[in-house]
């Protein structure tokens, strides 16, 4: 019984040394500093930034469920109301728009739905801190990394886990906004 209380030092040394050899290997993960770059960029509304960081499917299909929700707004006042939140004239602008366009114009607008951007940001900025916590490989071009983001706005600290997946076309890595969407896939029988 004694020897077991003697070990258990020991296994907590080695548990904690195991965590803490995961995360700093999730740090070395070329994926990693993308995952990081992109979060910061959405948190601190800098669409510019982000879009750079994002794959080309990914803007494509943003382009495409923009492109559907703006046609199926259920009235004229919804479309005109979306279009301006867009700054869009009407809805034919959006395909003469190139998908990157409208990813900035949609992240431009949830920065114009901020209650308060032009102090909420600079605090943000101010107290930003990310945190790798994981970093998983899916087969040899799809990376998972999951990342605690924390901030203060208005005295309130703000603590949160990011999901982030990107694909891998050799060594550019780029951020997937449909890699975690559910898939089907027919088995044979």
């Amino acid at each position: 019984m004694l020897r077991l209380f003697s070990c258990f030092p020991l296994l907590v040394g080695l548990i904690f040394c195991a965590s803490a050899m995961n995360t700093l290997a999730a740090d070395f993960h070329a994926a990693h500093a993308i995952a990081k770059q992109y979060l910061k960029a959405t948190i601190l509304h800098d669409w510019e930034s982000a879009v750079k960081l994002v794959d080309k499917e990914s803007l494509e299909n943003v382009k495409a469920f923009q492109t559907q929700h703006l046609k199926n707004a259920p009235t004229q006042a919804d479309e005109e109301k979306l279009l301006r939140l867009l700054s869009m004239k009407d809805v034919e602008e959006i395909h003469r728009m190139t998908p990157a366009d409208v990813y900035i114009r949609r992240g431009k607008a949830q920065t114009k739905m901020l209650a308060n951007s032009k102090n909420l940001l600079p605090q943000m900025r101010k107290t930003l801190s990310l945190q790798t916590l994981a970093t998983g490989m899916e087969g040899k071009n799809l990376v998972h990394a999951t990342i605690r983001r924390k901030y203060v706005v208005d005295g309130n600290q703000f603590s949160e886990l990011a999901y982030i997946s990107l694909t891998g076309e050799g060594t550019v890595w780029k951020v997937s906004l449909d890699a975690q969407e559910p898939t089907i896939t027919p088995v044979k029988k």
